[in-house]
């Protein structure tokens, strides 16, 4: 596989459930002329993507074994419905189902509401489970299942080989320190539970919330938790760090709305800071209409003309961002204690490893911007709850742990910095580890492997007031556009 055959099948993967959702949601009208704005940016991303080299970087042999690997990794994760799920598979569940049984739009006569979230990573996995449909809901509902078990495990190989390709992971050593890496990476939690005294935390099995008021999750803990943002946002984060011009930043940037709104807005600071620099590097060349140009590619105009309008009316018809919804300062933060717990956070999170890879990235934007960025996040809120602190975080991580990979691939174990940083990192592991030991110590006590958390079935009779992050009244300018 080379870089150009990477890019493009990524790009499908980002793009295809989008068509899906405006050929499922939107009137004729809207839908058809944006299906095929975003069809002609596939085909340019195939035809006209002069700056992806054709070298191949990865065999078909490893490439198989990263496929299973992942693919093992993505069933104990929950997907399939085959292994534990965590609670949040709970809401995810129901939205899943209802993707699959309901016409689309999904509405519910009897609250007179509609399914208003982030609905693009089942999109294809429930057209397959609405094709399964005539034999029967049971067959179509593990079919489709099955359906976002390869969906998953597609994204997240392809957030790897996006690293494999990035970094140069040329060798079977790298390529396990890489995977150890990347899957392992955590915030120093275990220390914080034993700093602050937050013993009771650890019979939760669920250590991250041992700040209170923060919590930044691991890569595991995302992909447990919050699978339909994370390997969305993650793959364009690597994509992202591939580009070398502009042409593509702002389809980039907006290809994240349909998955992660939240880790949308944490890249924002990601993308104005390199885009900055690159237009300092233009006027500096005298060249300020090459940016332009970029700026103002086929494929960026019409990521803004289609993706933007259609999916700032759909979420803006959501219930919870339309009452207490608004983005704004966490005052709660805002007190001495707040401020002093945000700092020990911070540090065991975050500042630990910029310390060590501050002298390699002296010079490096993104991961300055990053470490930066995870200090003020959170001081946000938006929605209900913090989920901003949780979410908006992902895409700044994400560097952190990218540029963690790429420090210990060449790393001298025999540097006594070096092994701190290694002991450090194994601290770290413990939070993804006790992920595992949730899942291990509920399929223990249901005697149940396949211990999956499908309580609210579906939202077909609930109110709309208590499942605010999902449902929406049928009002606002979104149903003006929606079939």
């Amino acid at each position: 596989m080379n870089k150009k055959q990477l890019s493009i099948i990524s790009y499908i993967y980002l793009i295809l459930p989008i068509i899906i959702f405006a050929l499922g949601w939107l009137k004729p009208i809207i839908s058809i002329p944006a299906s095929i704005a975003l069809v002609i940016i596939l085909i340019i991303k195939c035809v006209k993507d002069k700056d992806a080299d054709d070298e191949i970087f990865i065999n078909k042999k490893r490439l198989l074994l990263i496929l299973v690997f992942v693919f093992l990794i993505c069933i104990t994760a929950g997907q399939g419905n085959l292994f534990y799920q965590s609670d949040d598979w709970h809401w995810r569940n129901a939205i899943f189902r209802d993707l699959i049984n309901m016409e689309w739009p999904v509405h519910y006569d009897n609250t007179n509401a509609t399914l208003t979230y982030y609905t693009g990573f089942w999109l294809l996995p429930a057209v397959i489970g609405k094709i399964c449909l005539i034999f029967g809901e049971t067959t179509s509902w593990f079919i489709a299942n099955i359906t976002t078990l390869i969906w998953c495990s597609i994204g997240v190989s392809l957030c790897i080989l996006w690293i494999i390709k990035l970094l140069k992971v040329d060798t079977k050593k790298k390529l396990l320190i890489m995977l150890v890496v990347f899957f392992g990476f955590s915030g120093l939690d275990i220390i914080g539970i034993l700093l602050m005294n937050e013993m009771e935390i650890i019979r939760s099995l669920h250590i991250e919330w041992w700040a209170g008021y923060f919590q930044f999750s691991s890569i595991i803990t995302q992909l447990f938790w919050v699978y339909n943002q994370c390997v969305a946002a993650w793959l364009i984060v690597l994509m992202f760090i591939g580009e070398k011009k502009i042409n593509n930043y702002f389809l980039l940037f907006l290809l994240c709305l349909p998955y992660a709104p939240l880790p949308m807005i944490g890249l924002i600071p990601l993308f104005a800071v390199r885009g900055v620099k690159y237009l300092i590097e233009k006027i500096k060349e005298k060249n300020i209409l090459e940016f332009i140009k970029e700026m103002f590619s086929i494929q960026n105009i019409l990521a803004l003309i289609t993706i933007l309008p259609i999916y700032y009316l759909y979420y803006c018809s959501n219930s919870a961002i339309g009452s207490s919804g608004r983005f704004r300062v966490d005052t709660d933060i805002l007190t001495t204690y707040g401020m002093v717990y945000l700092a020990i956070f911070y540090f065991l999170e975050v500042g630990i490893y910029a310390i060590f890879l501050a002298k390699k990235n002296m010079k490096n934007e993104l991961f300055w911007t990053a470490t930066i960025s995870l200090l003020f996040i959170p001081l946000f809120r938006l929605g209900l709850d913090r989920d901003f602190a949780m979410r908006a975080s992902i895409p700044s991580l994400l560097i952190i742990t990218y540029y963690l990979i790429e420090y210990m691939l060449n790393i001298d174990t025999k540097s006594i910095k070096n092994t701190i940083l290694i002991i450090i990192f194994a601290l770290g592991c413990i939070t993804p580890i006790i992920e595992y030991s949730r899942a291990f110590y509920t399929i223990l006590q249901t005697g149940r492997i396949n211990a999956v958390a499908d309580k609210i079935v579906t939202f077909t009779d609930k109110e709309i007031k208590e499942y605010k992050n999902f449902m929406s009244p049928d009002e606002g300018l979104f149903k003006y556009i929606s079939k």
